[in-house]
This record gives structure tokens, sequence and C-alpha cells, in this order.
């Protein structure tokens, strides 16, 4: 019965639990709508966020530009206002002509350099063509030549040109060849005036052509080079330049134009910067906009996956455990239903079992009771054997005590006599020793001797050789000081030493040593001294060199580390300023939207951006020719990737860059790319890719 009710109730808990996995199934697909909406906002987001970036860095373009422009209307007015001046004043003319302007004669005209415009290209030929003309004063007649001549002084000089009187010379030039008149473009009343002065000259490239045309040409005819020389019908040559009048002319009559265009673009870029900042502020709204509905998403999807979808799974999770329990009691009960049956099934063949037993049983305890019996009997007469051998036994053992007592008192008395035998042999060593001491100090002192000995002493004896051999007496008693006197000449002869007769020539070899090598030490002190001054030279030039080039890496790193953060500031300090030979270099960083710390307290991203700001500004002072970067980009986002990416580029115009990486947006930079695969059979294949040429090859 218990297993039937538990088996209504596991049909009744699986049906909870399917109702409950489809509750389940229908909340995580809402769930996923909520997710793809989240993400859809998210990307809207990123875009919004990459529009803004984009016309950020165009606000920054157009900022520059409107400054760049302003700067150029601020150069072109300074330019009007300083040609305006030098028209005022008449710089560059002569005093006589600077008298004339200033008098504002009635008659005249102007200058000639001002009432003519030239081609850009012939400015310098015409300029040269005219000569002192270029600055003559144009007039109506001869009498204003005649008034301008009495208001002169005696030292001044100007050229006049009178439109009354002035007549050009017909002459027809050589075929193809371009006057100077034909260069220049004037009024029709100043056209006389041109043809006069310009009408017999030519214009031509260089001294070649001039001299090729040379023979062609007829009195008061003369050719002028582009860079200004002038070659004359008579073969003379005027070469080198000067002046500038004309161009200057060109330049006071252009401004207005100049000026105008530079304020239309000025005010371009103003409009243009004022349209990219109101499309700033639109973006930043729209991305404050999807910054709100990305955070009204994540907190639905949020709260769907904490609310309802957690307690459905968890009421799941609760059914299905339920379910298992119920099934896992189920199964204990059917087990335990068949460990019953099979216990009382081992049961009754166990009682059949014993009750065999039983029988043999008592068969092998009458069997035991006999062996016991004769065992009893066997027991008695060994004890009877073992009480005389006991008693032996005991008597032995005392016997061999007593052996092995004397036999350790002999032992005793043989060491004894042992030590004793070696003192012996060590005091009759020492004693020959000291003999053979006394007949050695003997023979060296007082020379071969023959010695009374005693009987018992055993001696060598020297050959009777007199007088060779003397007889050394018996003394019982030294005399008094004897001893002293003996050490005091030994002393005396040990210092002596041997005689030398070379003594002289060592001396002699010793002294001439002894002057090379003072000389050499006086040398070598000069070097040591002239090395100590070069070292400090050295010191000086290489703290010198570390201040400057400290100072320019310091301005570098802190640019780079504002450009690479995008904001923010950092600065590089000395440890120890005073010992620069010993000082070392701290790190003060400032990321954007935090206080001034050292590099240890920053992240692991920002130390690695402000170490590649640190290369990097290193690389800006002392560029090299090549520069490996190892993974450095590996902490960074998709941000600071972009302005990484940035500054790489533009150091890469000096130094050859080579990265291994494995970001994307610092692979798109690359000219080359080399990527290591591996295929099927387990072989690394290294593919190369050229971006300029798209040629890719595969090693």
């Amino acid at each position: 019965r218990r297993v039937e009710a538990g088996q209504a109730q596991i049909e009744e808990l699986r049906t909870q639990v399917v109702a409950r996995e489809a509750r389940v199934a229908a909340l995580e697909k809402e769930l996923e709508g909520l997710r793809r909406q989240a993400q859809k906002r998210a990307g809207h987001r990123v875009q919004v966020l990459r529009e803004l970036e984009a016309l950020r860095a165009r606000l920054e373009e157009l900022e520059a530009a409107v400054a760049e422009a302003r700067a150029a209307e601020v150069r072109l007015e300074a330019e009007k206002e300083l040609l305006a001046r030098m028209r005022e004043k008449a710089t560059g003319f002569a005093r006589g002509t600077r008298s004339l302007l200033e008098a504002v004669l009635p008659g005249v005209e102007g200058l000639l350099s001002g009432l003519i415009q030239v081609q850009r290209e012939w400015e310098r030929a015409v300029e040269a063509a005219l000569g002192p003309l270029v600055q003559g004063l144009v007039v109506r007649d001869w009498g204003v030549v005649a008034v301008a001549q009495g208001m002169l002084d005696a030292d001044e000089r100007a050229a006049l040109i009178p439109l009354a009187d002035l007549r050009a010379q017909p002459w027809k030039p050589p075929e193809g060849q371009l006057r100077a008149a034909d260069a220049v473009t004037c009024g029709t009343r100043l056209r006389p005036v041109v043809e006069a002065l310009l009408g017999r000259t030519l214009l031509v490239e260089d001294l070649s052509a001039a001299r090729a045309l040379l023979a062609d040409l007829s009195s008061g005819c003369q050719c002028v080079t582009r860079a200004g020389e002038v070659v004359a019908a008579n073969g003379t040559v005027t070469v080198g330049s000067g002046g500038g009048v004309l161009a200057q002319e060109r330049a006071w009559r252009e401004l207005p134009e100049r000026l105008a265009a530079a304020r239309r673009r000025r005010e371009e870029m103003e409009a243009e910067a004022t349209r990219a900042a109101q499309g700033l502020a639109a973006l930043e709204a729209a991305l404050e906009e999807a910054n709100r509905q990305a955070v009204e998403a994540s907190d639905r999807v949020t709260e769907a996956e904490s609310g309802l979808l957690t307690q459905a799974r968890t009421d799941l999770a609760v059914a299905r455990q339920a379910l298992e329990g119920q099934r896992t009691l189920l199964q204990r009960e059917v087990a335990a239903l068949e460990r019953i049956k099979a216990q009382m099934a081992a049961r009754k063949g166990r009682l059949e079992e014993l009750a065999a037993q039983g029988a043999t049983a008592e068969e092998r305890l009458a069997e035991l009771r006999d062996q016991a019996a004769r065992f009893e009997q066997e027991l008695a007469r060994l004890r009877a054997r073992i009480g005389p051998a006991e008693e032996a036994l005991s008597r032995l053992a005392k016997e061999q005590e007593q052996i092995e007592a004397q036999e350790r008192r002999a032992r005793a008395r043989v060491r004894q006599m042992e030590e004793r035998v070696s003192n012996a042999r060590l005091e009759v060593a020492r004693c020959q020793d000291r003999l053979a001491g006394l007949q050695h100090r003997i023979q060296e002192e007082l020379g071969l001797v023959e010695l009374e000995v005693a009987d018992q002493v055993t001696a060598q004896s020297p050959l009777p050789l007199r007088p060779l051999v003397s007889p050394l007496p018996v003394v019982e008693v030294l005399p008094e000081g004897l001893e002293e006197e003996i050490q005091r000449l030994k002393a005396r002869l040990r210092q002596l030493g041997p005689v030398n007769p070379n003594a002289p020539q060592e001396y002699a070899e010793t002294q001439e040593r002894y002057q090379f090598l003072s000389t050499q030490v006086t040398d070598l002190e000069a070097a040591s001294a002239r090395l100590r001054e070069v070292i400090a030279d050295l010191d000086r030039m290489m703290e010198q060199a570390f201040r400057e080039t400290f100072t320019a890496v310091a301005a570098a790193f802190g640019e780079i580390f504002t450009r690479l953060f995008n904001g923010g500031s950092a600065r590089l300090e000395l440890t120890d300023p005073g010992d620069l030979a010993h000082t070392g270099v701290d790190i003060v960083a400032q990321p954007p939207g935090k206080r001034t710390q050292s590099l240890a307290l920053l992240s692991g991203g920002e130390r690695a951006l402000t170490a590649v700001a640190l290369i990097f500004s290193i690389l800006r002072v002392r560029p090299t020719p090549f520069c490996v970067l190892d993974e450095v980009d590996a902490m960074l986002d998709e941000a600071n990737i972009a302005r990484f990416r940035a500054v790489l580029e533009e150091l890469s115009r000096e130094t050859q860059f080579i990265i291994i990486t494995h970001n994307r947006g610092t692979v798109e930079a690359a000219d080359t790319v080399y990527g290591v695969s591996m295929g099927s059979e387990g072989i690394s294949q290294v593919v190369s890719l050229q971006l300029e040429g798209q040629e890719m090859q595969t090693e």
C-alpha cells in the first residue's frame, strides 16, 4: 500500500513539474525579448557615442581651423597695415621721389609701379628692364617737370615720365618672341609710356636664350631673363636681382581680396563650428537619453531575471527535488521490501545449516575430550624430566660467570702493560731526538769533535783524523754569561748573512730600475689627473644631457599622457634633483576625474597606459630606428586603443614599430601583419599580409 501511495504522489508531482517547466519557458522567452531590446538600445548608445566622438573630433578640427583662419586674417591685417605704412612713407624709394610724393603736386598721375600690372612670372624681368624708372613718377607734361625740378634739393633726384611728349619707336621683334610691353596691363593713356619704355625689350627664359638672340637685336634693344638679368644689344650684361617694387604693388592690389577671402573662410569655419557645437549638444542629449533607455532596459532585464523568472525557476527546482525525493523514497521502500524477503529466505537456510553443524559439533567435542586426557598424561611425564635439567643449567651458568670475571681482569692487566711499553718507547724516541739535536748543534757550532759518552749510550764517533777532529773536553759548569754571548754572536752572523760579491752591480741595476719606475709613477699620476678632469667633464656633460633630455621627456610625457587619457595630467619628478648621477625618477599621475597619486596606486589599465605614455614620450624626444612592443595594449579598452593608435601612427613617421598584439584596433593600424595559426595536422603556419598591396603569403 505504501508503494502504491508513493506512485500516486509521483504522478501528481510530475504534472506539477511539467506545468512549471512551461511557465519557466514562457518567462525565459519574455526575458530573451527584453535582452534583445536591451542589446538594441546598447547598440544605439554605442552608435550615438561613436557619432559623438567623431563630432567632437570634427569640432576640435574646426576650432583649430577657426584659430588658423583668425591667425591668417590677423597676419593679413598686419601685412596690410605694414604695406600701408610703407606706401605712405614711400619706403624703399629715392629721397627725391619721396619728396615729390609728399608735396602732392598737381599733374602727377602717380608712380609707374602702381599704374601698371605685370604678369607674375615676369615681374622681376620687367622691373629689371625698367631699372630706376620703376620708381618713376608719371606726370602730365613738361610743366610739371619744371615745377618738380624746382622743388628738389641739390642732392635729390627723381625719375619723371611726362605723358605729353613721350613717343615709342616702332620696332618689329623676331618672330615668336615676347615683348616686355605685351606682358604689362595698363590703362589706355599709359599704353604709350609702356610702349616707349618696354617696347624694345624682349623677355627670354635664361642667358643662353638671350645670347642666341643677341645677333638679331638692333641698337637700343635688350633682352631680359626671367631671373632679371639684362643683356643689351651692345653685348653688355647686367646680372643680379633687387627691388621687388612690382611684387610689392601686386601684393597691395591682391591684399584686399586675400583679406576678404580669409574673412569669409573664418566666418564659414565659425559657422560650421557653431553648427558642430549645436550637433554635439544634440548628440549629448541623445546620448543621455540612450543611456537612460539602456539603464531602463538593463533594469527591466535584471528585474525579470530576479523576479518572476527566479521564482518560477525556484518553484520548478523545488518541484523537481520533491519528485526526485519521492522517487528515491519509493525506490527505498521497494528495496527494503526486497531485502526483507531475501533475509527471510536466508534465515531459513541458515537455520537448517545450524542444525547440521550442531550434530557435527557434538561428535567433535567427544573427540577433543579424549585428546585432552592423553595430553594431560604426556605433560606430567615431561615435568618430571625438566627438574634435574634446570638444576644442572643453573650450576653451569654460575661457573661461566666466574670464568668471564677472570678473563676481564686478565685483559685489564694486559692493557696496562701495553700502555707502559708504549710510554717507554715514546720516552726512548724523545731522548734519541734530543741526542741527535745536540750532536747536530755541536757539529754546527764546533765542527768535528770527539765526544766522551757513557757506556750505555750508543753514538757514532768520528774517524780519528787529527788535527781535523779535536777532542771535546767535559765541562761540568758553564762560565757565567757564555750562553748570552753565544746568542749575540749568532744574531750578528745572521744579520750579516752570506757575502755577495755582485752587490755593487745589483745596486746599480736597482738604482736604474728605481729611477725608471719613479718616472713611470710621475707619468701615471699626471695621466690619472688628466683622466679625472676628463671624467669630471664627462660627468658634467652627462648631467647636462640628462637634464635636457629629462626636461624634454617630461614635457612630452605630460602632453602624451593627456592625449592618451583624453584629459588629466601627469609629470615626472626627480627623487634627488641635487645628485643627477644617482637620482631616480618618480611618476605622479592624475587620470581624469581622480586625484593626483603615484604610479603604484593606479589600476592595471591606468598603469599600462601611463607606461605607454612614458615610452612614447622618450621615442618622441629620442626616436630610434626600430621599437618592439609586446602586448602593451592588452589591458586597454576600445576608447584608449583609438587614442593609442593615433599617437602610434604619429610616431611611426620617425620609428618603425614591431608590435605583438591580439587587439583588432591595433592590427588595423599596421602596414604589414604576420599571424601564426595551427592547422588540423598540428603544424604552425605563419601568414603575412601586406595591407597596401593586398598581397598575402603563407609560409
